[in-house]
């Protein structure tokens, strides 16, 4: 098992954005046992736009893992969210 990067694209103000943070914290913690392979990145619209355009990222809020997008403009259940991470940690 190795590390998974989750980015997350956010902007202040935002409240999708705001419940997105949410879904990702709830997940992380229901799987804390493995918080120890999964980094989570932060990115902001202005500061951090060379790596947003290299994902691809042209919707708030915007989730990637490993460098793949997986939610944009719409915000995943909890357990969706938690079994994405998983299985990328095993298939890590």
């Amino acid at each position: 098992m190795n590390r998974v990067i989750i980015e997350i694209l956010e902007m202040k103000g935002c409240p999708e954005c705001h419940v997105m943070k949410k879904v990702l914290n709830d997940a992380l913690s229901d799987i804390e046992h493995l918080r120890d392979k999964i980094e989570v990145v932060f990115l902001d619209l202005f500061e951090d736009n060379n790596r947003i355009n290299e994902l691809g990222m042209y919707r708030c809020p915007a989730l990637a893992i490993n460098g793949v997008i997986y939610f944009m403009g719409e915000i995943p259940g909890k357990e969706e969210l938690k079994s994405i991470i998983i299985s990328e940690i095993v298939s890590r």
